[in-house]
């Protein structure tokens, strides 16, 4: 018994000991098909799209999020600055596929520099490519991960 009380102690002071303070949240929910960047977030400032040909649009009907457009590929940001402009900040993410194959993931980039083409991006796949695995974490440098 004694190590329950334990273990429930260090759950209840861990997420006082984050202070992270939520600065964008979205959950992504539309009463009828909306443009990302015409949507608004639960939390934040509006989303810009960066680069993409046609942009994503979130499908009330069916509960989720797409390309307009087969084979486009659209980088979105949200400019909502962390409180006290933080250098550090902690990225959440939930994922629904409805399709379990592997052209259907979201890429989400951190401490990126759109001018500079570098940052690190966490791609989640629906079924993994072959290497075992349904999340990557890359490095880009120049727009490109450097070579092993």
């Amino acid at each position: 018994m004694p190590i329950r009380r334990l273990a429930l102690l260090i759950l209840a002071i861990v997420p006082c000991a984050s202070a992270q303070t939520t600065f964008v949240r979205d959950a992504f929910t539309v009463g009828a098909n909306t443009m990302l960047e015409a949507h608004a977030p639960n939390a934040g400032g509006a989303w810009t799209r960066f680069t993409g040909g046609s942009g994503i649009i979130l499908n009330a009907a069916a509960d989720n999020a797409r390309n307009v457009a087969n084979n486009d590929w659209n980088i979105y940001g949200n400019a909502t600055t962390p409180p006290g402009a933080a250098a550090e900040i902690v990225v959440g993410i939930t994922v629904t596929f409805t399709n379990n194959t592997t052209n259907n993931y979201v890429d989400v980039f951190g401490r990126a520099s759109v001018a500079l083409l570098n940052g690190y991006l966490a791609r989640l796949r629906a079924s993994n490519d072959g290497t075992g695995t349904n999340v990557q974490i890359v490095r880009y440098v120049g727009g490109a991960p450097p070579s092993p």
